[in-house]
Formats: C-alpha cells, sequence, structure tokens
C-alpha cells in the first residue's frame, strides 16, 4: 500500500521515518539498514504489506492504528547492522549529489 503526502507527513509526527514503503519482506534482510529499523506487516481484507520504519515500535504502532485502524499484524528488526549515528540514508545521497 502506497502513501499519500498526508499519511507520510502523519507517521513522521509521530517522531517516525519511513525508509521503504510497499517493499518485499525480503528487504529486511539488508544488513546496510540502520540496527534500529524495524519491519511492519500490515494486513486489511486480502492486501498485505511491509513497510521498513526507524522509530519506537509504540510510536509506530499508534501511527498506523491511528492512520488505518487494526492492520498491524507484526512489528520486527531488520537485519539491519549500521550505528544510526554513521548511516546516511541513500535517497539523500540521490538528492545531494543532484545539485
Amino acid at each position: 500500500m502506497k502513501f499519500n503526502t498526508e499519511q507520510i507527513s502523519t507517521i513522521e509526527g509521530y517522531g517516525l521515518r519511513l525508509l521503504s514503503q510497499d517493499c518485499p519482506f525480503g528487504e529486511s534482510k539488508d544488513k546496510s539498514l540502520p540496527n534500529n529499523a524495524y519491519v511492519i506487516t500490515c494486513q486489511r481484507g486480502e492486501d498485505i504489506w511491509h513497510d521498513i520504519v526507524i522509530g519506537s515500535r509504540s510510536g509506530i504502532f499508534d501511527a498506523y492504528y491511528d492512520l488505518f485502524g487494526h492492520v498491524v499484524k507484526r512489528i520486527g528488526w531488520t537485519e539491519g547492522r549500521v550505528n544510526p549515528r554513521v548511516w546516511q540514508d541513500p535517497q539523500d545521497l540521490r538528492k545531494k549529489s543532484k545539485k
């Protein structure tokens, strides 16, 4: 499920950072992710999607519950190994390189 800009700003209002949305679960096994990232498995009806988010577990649950209701099925750690202080988002690097 892709989020619109209003939903993304609501998620960020909870102190979260959405790294990847509607991604395959295998993307959470990427060791280049920060070690404080979570993979969220959500289900609404027949639709199942996975998101990768940085933030507190309770903040993640609160944001998704407030936006979508009872859709969160699982919140687990990704396999990221990088210290969050030295991790750089590849999307941020692309934005800087275009200048």
